[in-house]
């Protein structure tokens, strides 16, 4: 455990916010792509089905 200083709580605050940031966007583009994915794979085995 770390004890910050009042004088650093903002800056950790703020480090924190955009960590979060990156892994919520990290997150989305993931999803996307495996989004995408599965949109693929299922109009190949649609195709062959016919």
């Amino acid at each position: 455990m770390l004890t910050l200083r009042p004088e650093e709580v903002e800056e950790v605050a703020q480090a924190v916010a955009r960590y979060r940031k990156s892994v919520n966007d990290l997150a989305a583009e993931a999803q996307v792509e495996l989004d995408e994915l599965v949109a693929r794979v299922r109009a190949t085995r649609a195709s062959d089905r016919r």
